[in-house]
């Protein structure tokens, strides 16, 4: 059965850079929480992601403005700040 994420990306009084993490059974519900989220100070944005047995996608992402980066780890989905960066050998 899948399930949905909600990762709300925010910074703090200090300006530092954060997620939260918010679990969904449906993505209507996700979706509404993260619509409702965006009037909240500090908030700057939120991306879904939709998990099912072995793998995952993203389904929707706003964060206008908001450099971050979407990995895995260990089977863990996490976001981070900044874009990756890659070097071309």
């Amino acid at each position: 059965m899948p399930f949905f994420t909600l990762f709300i990306l925010s910074t703090n009084s200090y300006n530092e850079f954060g997620v939260d993490r918010v679990i969904f059974p449906t993505l209507e519900s996700a979706y509404r929480d993260g619509q409702s989220v965006l009037k909240s100070a500090g908030v700057h944005g939120y991306v879904i992601t939709k998990h099912q047995k072995d793998s995952w996608q993203v389904i929707t992402e706003y964060a206008p403005g908001v450099d971050y980066t979407i990995g895995e780890h260990n089977g863990v989905v996490f976001i981070e700040e900044g874009r990756a960066q890659f070097e071309m050998v």
